[in-house]
């Protein structure tokens, strides 16, 4: 049987490997667009764990991931217009 939130654990894991992956060659390159694309990563990673949350009827929580991810994305959006 599987868990009922199984797609938000895969979405979620897939894109903290990805992030983890990029934000290394990122640093070891010195790439600073890898570096923004790994920032939007983790903020859908966050966002993956608040829809989990939301669904478990956590919606403090929920809300406290999605409130980072959103912040996140404003950040990295006002750093790449720096550029």
């Amino acid at each position: 049987m599987k868990h009922p939130y199984e797609k938000f654990i895969l979405v979620e894991l897939i894109t903290l490997a990805c992030a983890a992956v990029i934000g290394l060659i990122a640093l070891i390159k010195g790439y600073l667009f890898l570096i923004l694309f790994c920032l939007f990563l983790i903020s859908i990673s966050l966002v993956c764990d608040g829809m989990m949350e939301w669904n478990l009827y956590k919606s403090i929580q929920a809300l406290k991931q999605v409130a980072r991810a959103v912040l996140i994305v404003l950040f990295s959006i006002y750093f790449l217009f720096q550029l």
